[in-house]
């Protein structure tokens, strides 16, 4: 099924037809949304496909998009902590290094 007859399923009550019902419904607020939209791809669809004018947005397309977004903020504090982890053990190393090299000297 394309996107375009998904999007005909959807029942109305799943459209949020303005920038501060999507962020109401996000818990954010409007400018953020706008900005998610800007540089995270937050699913946002315009009216008459125009850069300006009306918005919409699809209850269940935020949800989704909210649940991805989860799961990437999840996997950068994993790989954060594996970092932290390694520099550590390499501030170890170094450290260690040094005071060898002080005492033989």
């Amino acid at each position: 099924m394309d996107d375009e007859s998904r999007r005909l399923e959807l029942a109305p009550q799943e459209r949020l037809d303005s920038w501060k019902e999507i962020a109401a419904y996000l818990k954010r607020g409007t400018r953020t949304v706008q900005r998610w939209e800007r540089e995270q791809g937050l699913p946002v669809h315009r009216l008459g496909g125009r850069k300006q004018g009306g918005v919409f947005a699809y209850r269940r397309e935020l949800d989704e998009w909210w649940h991805g977004r989860s799961l990437d903020i999840r996997g950068a504090a994993k790989r954060w902590q594996i970092w932290g982890k390694m520099a550590v053990t390499l501030l170890a190393v170094v450290s260690v290094a040094g005071l060898i090299v002080l005492m033989r000297s």
